[in-house]
C-alpha cells in the first residue's frame, strides 16, 4: 500500500484552475519532489494534502485512508515551513515538544522524544535557546524536528531552504537527506529549484500551469526530458531550430540555419521535413582550437563559432558563441588543465550525437 495517494486532485479559485487532474502513488520511504516555476500549482498541491487547502475534486489518501475533508491535525502529516513558523516566546524545547503536548502525550515520553529528536538533527545542546538565539541552518534543523516528533506518516517540506544563504543550503540539503533516509519517513518537497530537486529526489514531478508535465527519477528528468518545457526548466540548454534532412533506424540529421547540419540519435519517430527543436546540455559540449581527426568521428558534430563574450566562475568558465549562421550557443567548461578562449577566438564546438535531444517545433 503506497504512503500517499492523490487521485485526479483538482483546485479552482473562481474561474482560475490552479491544479488539474494531479495524479501520483508515493510509496513508504520515498522522497519525492514537486518542482517547476512560481505559480505551477506545486505549493497549492501541497496544502491540499496538508489539510489547509480543500481540493474542488479528486481524492487524498494517506495509508489507504482518504483525507480530504479531514481536518489537517488529523491527517499524520508533519509540516515544514518556508519561515520556520517557531514560537519565538518558545524554548526550542517547548518548540518540538507543542504538538506532543496537544495530542497529551505523558512528559517523560515528551521529554525522551524531544531529545532523540534534538539528537538526530545534531543540535543537542540548544533545547533551552529561543529561536532567536539560533542561526537560520538551526532554526530549520529545529523546525524539521518538531515536524517528525509527532511520528507523521507523511513529512511535507514547503521550501524550507529558500531562506538560506547558498553555501548553508548546500550543506543543510544533504544533512535532510541523510535524515529522511535514517528516519525513513515518506517526503513531499515542494521547491522551484531544480539543483535542489535533483539533490534530493527519489522521484522528481516536474509541474507548469497547473498540470503535471513529466515524474520521474532525477537521471530520467535530465536526460530524457519528455517536453521541451522539461528540457528548458531542468539545466542550461541550448534551442537551435531545425528541420529534419534525413533519417535512419538509429539517427537524424536536422539542418540549422544557413545549412548546418548536426547529427541526433533516434528517440522517437519522426517524419522527414519535420521542423524540430534541437537541445544541447551547455555542459555537454567541447570547445576546441581546432578539431583532431578523433572529433570527426560519424557520430559527433563540429560546428565553428566565435567567442562574443565569457565569464569565469573559478571552477568553470560560462562562454557565449555566435555559430556562423548566426545562432547563439552557451557553453560550460571545466577550467582545470585548460587554457581560456578569449573574446573574438575562433572555436569549434564538439558534441556527441547522443547529447542532441529533439521536439517538435509549433509554428
Amino acid at each position: 500500500m503506497a504512503d500517499l495517494e492523490l487521485k485526479q486532485v483538482t483546485k479552482q479559485f473562481g474561474t482560475f484552475l490552479a491544479v488539474k487532474d494531479f495524479s501520483i502513488s508515493v510509496e513508504k520511504g520515498e522522497f519525492v519532489s514537486f518542482l517547476g516555476p512560481s505559480g505551477c500549482g506545486k505549493t497549492t498541491t501541497l496544502r491540499m494534502i496538508a489539510g489547509f487547502i480543500e481540493p474542488s475534486k479528486g481524492e487524498i489518501l494517506i495509508r489507504g485512508k482518504r483525507v480530504d475533508g479531514v481536518p489537517p491535525y488529523r491527517r499524520d502529516a508533519g509540516m515544514v515551513f518556508q519561515n520556520y513558523a517557531l514560537f519565538p516566546h518558545m524554548t526550542v524545547f517547548d518548540n518540538i515538544a507543542f504538538g506532543l503536548r496537544y495530542r497529551k502525550v505523558p512528559k517523560d515520553e515528551i521529554k525522551k522524544r524531544v531529545r532523540e529528536m534534538l539528537e538526530l538533527v545534531r543540535l543537542p545542546d540548544v533545547e533551552g535557546r529561543r529561536p532567536a538565539q539560533l542561526s537560520g541552518g538551526q532554526q530549520q534543523r529545529i523546525a524539521l524536528a518538531r515536524a517528525m516528533v509527532i511520528k507523521p506518516k507523511v513529512l511535507l517540506f514547503d521550501e524550507p531552504l529558500s531562506n538560506l544563504d547558498a553555501k548553508l543550503r548546500e550543506k543543510l540539503r544533504v544533512e535532510l537527506r541523510q535524515i529522511q533516509q535514517e528516519v525513513g519517513i515518506t517526503s513531499i518537497f515542494v521547491t522551484h529549484d531544480q539543483e535542489e530537486a535533483l539533490a534530493l529526489s527519489d522521484r522528481i514531478v516536474v509541474m507548469n500551469q497547473g498540470g503535471v508535465t513529466q515524474i520521474g527519477t532525477p537521471f530520467e528528468i535530465y536526460e530524457k526530458p519528455s517536453t521541451e518545457f522539461v528540457g528548458a526548466f531542468i539545466g542550461q540548454s541550448n534551442f537551435l531550430n531545425g528541420t529534419v534532412e534525413a533519417a535512419d533506424r538509429d539517427t537524424l540529421k536536422i539542418k540549422l540555419a544557413e545549412g548546418i547540419l548536426v547529427g541526433a540519435k533516434k528517440t522517437a519517430p519522426v517524419d522527414l521535413g519535420a521542423k524540430v527543436k534541437v537541445l544541447i546540455r551547455a555542459e555537454r559540449i567541447d570547445l576546441k582550437s581546432k578539431p583532431q581527426a578523433t572529433h570527426l568521428a560519424s557520430d559527433t558534430n563540429v560546428i565553428k563559432g566565435t567567442i562574443e563574450n565569457w565569464s569565469y566562475l573559478g571552477g568553470n568558465v560560462h562562454y557565449y558563441l555566435r555559430l556562423e549562421n548566426g545562432q547563439s550557443v552557451f557553453v560550460i567548461e571545466q577550467t582545470a588543465g585548460k587554457t581560456m578562449f578569449q573574446k573574438e577566438d575562433a572555436a569549434f564546438l564538439v558534441f556527441g550525437f547522443h547529447n542532441c535531444l529533439y521536439f517538435p517545433r509549433h509554428t
